[in-house]
């Protein structure tokens, strides 16, 4: 349980770190910018879905449901009730992606005040390409929580290492080329790189 500890403990620093250089590296590309103010709006926006649905109550609440199946019906039949809900999540946040999409012009125009047209048009163009993150840190969020309560900490805790790295390289690499749309495109990437990281286990 210590090496448990100390391996989190230490991919949280890790983390941590790269949080930072994240920060660095978007300054130094970008600075502080109508450009950079319309991102961090947008992300904010599909962001708040992740904290609600991954991290926050469902998340919470869906591990006593299953501790209780499992002491009423056996660990085998209680793991479709994982399935079932990782599906329900999918079909939810799938259509709540689209539904973003569609009306990301009038969610910035009723969320973000204080920003020219200009700025409000690039966050909502930004927020249609993070649309699609919040399907896969939903399906991720979920599978972390799961996995925590199998006594598996690592895995969940080393996913925000592989977001930062994302967004880090997008910006680097493609930062120039393709302007702040790198930007989504990494945090997009990023999404599917927790996702994909949390899947086998």
């Amino acid at each position: 349980m210590f090496r448990s500890g100390l391996l989190v403990m230490i991919i949280t620093m890790i983390s941590r770190v790269l949080g930072l250089v994240r920060a660095g590296i978007i300054a130094y590309y970008f600075g502080a910018s109508a450009m950079t103010d319309a991102f961090f709006s947008a992300f904010k926006i599909s962001n708040f879905f992740r904290q609600l649905l991954g991290e926050g109550a469902l998340g919470s609440s869906f591990i006593p449901l299953y501790n209780e199946r499992v002491e009423i019906e056996g660990e085998e039949r209680s793991k479709e009730f994982i399935y079932s809900i990782l599906n329900l999540l999918f079909v939810f946040s799938t259509i709540i992606t689209i539904l973003m999409i569609i009306f990301s012009q009038g969610i910035i125009d009723g969320i973000v005040s204080g920003f020219p047209a200009e700025t409000k048009l690039l966050a909502s163009r930004l927020l249609k390409i993070m649309s699609v993150y919040f399907i896969f840190i939903s399906l991720s969020g979920m599978i972390c929580a799961i996995l925590n309560n199998f006594k598996q900490f690592a895995v969940p805790a080393s996913t925000s290492i592989f977001f930062n790295l994302a967004i880090i390289l997008a910006s680097m690499y493609f930062g120039k080329s393709y302007g702040i749309d790198a930007l989504a495109y990494g945090v997009v990437i990023g999404g599917v790189l927790q996702f994909l990281v949390v899947l086998p286990a």
